[in-house]
């Protein structure tokens, strides 16, 4: 007998999700989009693949606070947040792409 203590497995623990994570999550799943959960997962895959460099951006104020809130949100670094979308727009199709510049340039 190894050990007669109750251990705690990872998949034990299930964090309580926000009503609004939920949502969103709903949300990505009728657009065809990954969960928040599976874009958490390939962001530390991404992370655990390749070496990081440094990299200096210019950001307007209101693009960083932006940048804050939905690290926030997502509870994820910016850093992480940055590398996700620029993961996602690495896998878009060329409409969604199209949609997206469209939706910069309206904005």
């Amino acid at each position: 007998m190894a050990d007669l203590k109750r251990t705690c497995y990872k998949s034990d623990k299930i964090k309580p999700v926000d009503v609004n994570q939920f949502i969103n999550d709903a949300d990505n799943y009728a657009l065809g989009l990954p969960s928040l959960a599976e874009q958490k997962e390939a962001v530390k895959a991404l992370g655990s693949k390749s070496i990081r460099k440094n990299a200096t951006f210019s950001l307007t104020e209101l693009s960083v606070n932006e940048l804050a809130l939905h690290a926030d949100k997502l509870n994820m670094s910016k850093s992480a947040l940055i590398r996700l979308l620029i993961q996602y727009l690495s896998s878009a199709s060329e409409i969604e792409k199209r949609r997206l510049l469209n939706l910069l340039e309206t904005s």
